[in-house]
């Protein structure tokens, strides 16, 4: 527990360096150091998800990654499309990755990122203040 109020800060420390610098922008027009901070909280936050081993849906995620409900992408086909509420999108992704030999940590890290970037991205840009909405 201790660690997540140690990350709990640093990501705090981390959106109010954001906004400190998203209100200085219009002074200095210095785009990459605006998207450092940025960045290094995306980082912080999907190696954190990524990198999980245990806890809420993991073991889940990982069985159902590693067992015959994904299977590799010539049996995907073979098998005939699934109906789109079965989740075409994401089997297909899931066949893809376990036919490229991804390993189920690094599928984690992947589906981590794919979230965590857009999260981070639209409240730098749509919130009014990035340290309330990362406290959020």
């Amino acid at each position: 527990m201790s660690t997540l109020w140690i990350l709990f800060t640093v990501c705090l420390t981390i959106a109010y360096l954001i906004d400190w610098r998203d209100r200085d922008r219009y002074v200095h027009d210095i785009k990459c150091r605006e998207q450092f901070f940025t960045v290094i909280l995306i980082l912080i936050l999907g190696l954190f998800c990524g990198l999980r081993t245990w806890g809420n849906d993991t073991s889940t995620y990982i069985g159902i990654y590693t067992g015959s409900l994904t299977p590799a992408l010539s049996e995907f086909f073979a098998q005939g499309l699934p109906d789109f509420a079965d989740g075409i999108g994401y089997l297909f992704i899931n066949s893809l990755l376990k036919t490229i030999g991804i390993s189920p940590q690094n599928y984690l890290l992947i589906y981590a990122f794919a979230t965590i970037i857009p999260y981070i991205w639209f409240l730098r840009r749509y919130s009014e203040s990035m340290v309330f909405s990362v406290f959020l």
